[in-house]
């Protein structure tokens, strides 16, 4: 069966993520030349006012133990427009 877009067995879940914590990472070491940290990303996504899942292991929901640097940002919000996330 069919959705009203026309596509077969797809969630709106894959429409509405536009890319990995995996996709953004490789993309931030192919362009940049350094790794991130998925908690960066994280902290990214709600600096830019993207939603965020909180971690099951997380200690604080309202606190982050490794915020993103702000000297890292810049990258990790080149790869939300790269994305079209932002």
């Amino acid at each position: 069966m069919k959705n009203s877009e026309g596509f077969k067995n797809v969630s709106i879940y894959t429409f509405i993520m536009k890319a990995t914590i995996r996709e953004i990472q490789n993309y931030v070491r192919k362009k940049y030349g350094f790794a991130i940290k998925s908690c960066w990303i994280a902290d990214a996504k709600e600096k830019c006012g993207l939603e965020v899942i909180v971690a099951y292991n997380r200690i604080d929901p309202n606190k982050r133990k490794y915020p993103c640097p702000d000297d890292k940002l810049p990258a990790i919000k080149d790869a939300f427009k790269h994305f079209k996330m932002i």
